[in-house]
């Protein structure tokens, strides 16, 4: 889906956070070759990006992953999911494009 839409101005971004413990670049990379994925991933060393946008992630708690945000430019959320629903993130999508 990244690849649809990286043309009409939308940055899609996979973040590992280390809500388990330390988050381990080259760990990190194997794990998203062996997943296959080809989009930007970021590292989310603090937690901080995780808790800023999970309504679900209070100061102490994270939530079950993955999951999937829509933000605009601002850095407002749009959408979150806690499981992937491409025609729901698709929605979602094309609203914020509008």
């Amino acid at each position: 889906m990244w690849r649809e839409y990286r043309d009409r101005g939308v940055a899609f971004l996979a973040v590992a956070t280390a809500e388990m413990g330390p988050v381990d670049r080259d760990e990190t990379r194997r794990w998203a070759k062996n997943m296959g994925l080809t989009m930007p991933v970021a590292l989310d060393l603090t937690v901080e990006t995780y808790r800023r946008y999970d309504p679900l992630a209070g100061a102490n708690r994270v939530a079950p992953f993955p999951r999937q945000f829509v933000v605009d430019r601002q850095g407002r959320l749009l959408y979150g999911s806690r499981r992937y629903d491409a025609v729901a993130l698709r929605r979602a999508l094309d609203a914020a494009l509008r």
